[in-house]
């Protein structure tokens, strides 16, 4: 709610100095952010909305929303040359639409021809799901691109299983986790994917990074048997982490004297000099001015037969501005 947002903004700001935020969603992120700009507030959030690639003071240590939705593309271009693809997502959500013009725009760079633009509810019953796809399933797509939150996107799997809908399920990052399987049933197996900025916490146990994430996810009160399904909380694991790094990156005097300020210049410092490092759970990250766009690698994640994990990649797209796509077409 970017109105309730606003509130508490105003209360970190007036009530408690904050000098960084630890944000949330993309409609309340995108309205703030001029504020943040203008308050010199740092702010570290959720959303990966291109629009915030370029806004002073905003940060998150992965690729923007639209370039990991063209990293998807690529890889479905690399699996079916030509192949027929249709987006379902919230047509009213800033956070679902926010990729669907540098979609577009990828799609025809690369010959995947999107066939169908359908609208599915955030908030979708088991019957806004199946009416999506049976309008879409018309269009006979190879692949579906669904861009909302995971509940919606378990649904519209598993009514398309239902229905017997063919083709495949490219699912963005906040659709799909460890917990998939289980929200979208068995048929979901073989014919699911998901976008990820990170390594999935399960395929990288031996570095620094998993041992620090499972040590913090205890410290809050996280059990063993939670481990396993740990993929949301490293990404709020690593928008705290990049704001302690960018602290430990200033002496005391110049924090307290230049507050935000000093946090955004020590996040940039990283444009020219040493990145962000996250222990292998993600990219190394770097902030230039008037770009902040940490890293441009991503991975598909695909749900086997059996019902595991594998991981393709990294994808990364170096032939077209994915961000600049987005933000002409106002998306």
């Amino acid at each position: 709610n970017p109105t309730r947002a606003e509130e508490f903004y105003r209360e970190f700001r007036d009530k408690y100095g904050v000098w960084a935020i630890i944000g949330w969603g993309t409609a309340d992120t995108e309205k703030l952010s001029d504020s943040a700009a203008r308050d010199h507030i740092v702010y570290i959030s959720a959303s990966y909305s291109a629009k915030l690639v370029t806004k002073p003071y905003n940060f998150f240590p992965a690729p923007d929303y639209s370039t990991q939705a063209c990293a998807a593309i690529r890889w479905i271009a690399s699996k079916k040359p030509g192949a027929r693809l249709v987006l379902l997502y919230d047509h009213n959500a800033a956070y679902s639409r926010s990729p669907i013009p540098a979609i577009k725009a990828y799609a025809s760079k690369v010959g995947v021809n999107v066939v169908g633009d359908v609208h599915l509810p955030l908030k979708a019953t088991e019957a806004d799901a199946e009416k999506t796809i049976r309008e879409a399933m018309v269009k006979d797509p190879d692949f579906w691109w669904c861009g909302n939150t995971i509940r919606s996107c378990a649904l519209a799997v598993k009514a398309a299983s239902k229905l017997n809908a063919k083709g495949m399920f490219v699912i963005n990052v906040w659709g799909f986790d460890e917990r998939f399987p289980k929200l979208a049933g068995q048929g979901s197996c073989g014919r699911t994917a998901g976008v990820s900025p990170f390594k999935y916490p399960e395929t990288a146990r031996d570095s620094e990074g998993y041992r620090m994430l499972v040590e913090a996810m205890k410290i809050a009160g996280y059990s063993d048997k939670d481990v396993g399904s740990m993929l949301r909380f490293a990404q709020g694991f690593l928008n705290v982490w990049l704001l302690v790094q960018a602290i430990e990156r200033l002496d005391s005097t110049t924090l307290v004297k230049e507050k935000g300020a000093a946090i955004k210049q020590a996040l940039e410092s990283s444009c020219q000099g040493e990145p962000f490092e996250f222990g292998g759970l993600a990219p190394p990250a770097r902030f230039c001015p008037g770009k902040h766009l940490a890293h441009t690698t991503v991975w598909i994640v695909v749900l086997d037969e059996d019902g595991k994990l594998h991981v393709e990649g990294p994808i990364e797209v170096t032939d077209f501005d994915c961000v600049k796509a987005t933000l002409e077409a106002g998306g």
